[in-house]
């Protein structure tokens, strides 16, 4: 059964979430909450500090695409195989060394895995915000010399989308 708990900030929502989460786990029944992408970590820590070792684990606390690819893995559907967190550090350094003649400030990091790893989560919060390549260049365009960091992030951010090509392994 899926509820929606409503309220202004500070009006309790998320005591009573927890008052539920906790009466459904004694009573050995299992929850799943539902948390947008970035406040999955959080939301986690959370359940289990409100509900301890025994109790949080009835709990599962998905985001909408962790819920989505749980979904269509139990009950088939047409989804395609989606990057894993190293496929997308992948992509991102093949990107990189791609528009490497364009880089300046970023060139010589192109092939460190740590910074990869970073460019690929901050492609991710990007395309999370709706944010696309273009408007990063747009936003650099305006910062003069100070958005040299975001043009070129911008410019592997594009060459990643176009790598992906329209594909759904990137949801």
């Amino acid at each position: 059964m899926l509820e929606w708990i409503l309220g202004l900030s500070g009006t309790g929502k998320t005591t009573e979430l927890l008052a539920r989460m906790r009466a459904r786990s004694e009573a050995g029944k299992t929850s799943v909450l539902l948390v947008p992408e970035q406040f999955s970590s959080s939301a986690e820590t959370m359940v289990y500090t409100a509900l301890g070792d025994a109790l949080s684990s009835r709990v599962s606390v998905q985001s909408f695409t962790s819920l989505a690819e749980n979904l269509l893995k139990t009950f088939g559907g047409t989804a395609a195989k989606t990057l894993t967190d190293a496929g997308r550090v992948v992509l991102v350094r093949r990107a990189a060394e791609e528009v490497q003649d364009e880089l300046t400030v970023y060139r010589r990091h192109r092939r460190s895995v740590s910074f990869c790893s970073l460019c690929a989560d901050a492609i991710q919060e990007l395309k999370t915000a709706g944010a696309p390549p273009q408007a990063l260049l747009e936003a650099a365009g305006k910062q003069g010399e100070a958005g040299e960091k975001l043009r070129e992030l911008a410019l592997v951010y594009a060459a990643y989308e176009a790598r992906l090509g329209r594909t759904a392994l990137d949801p």
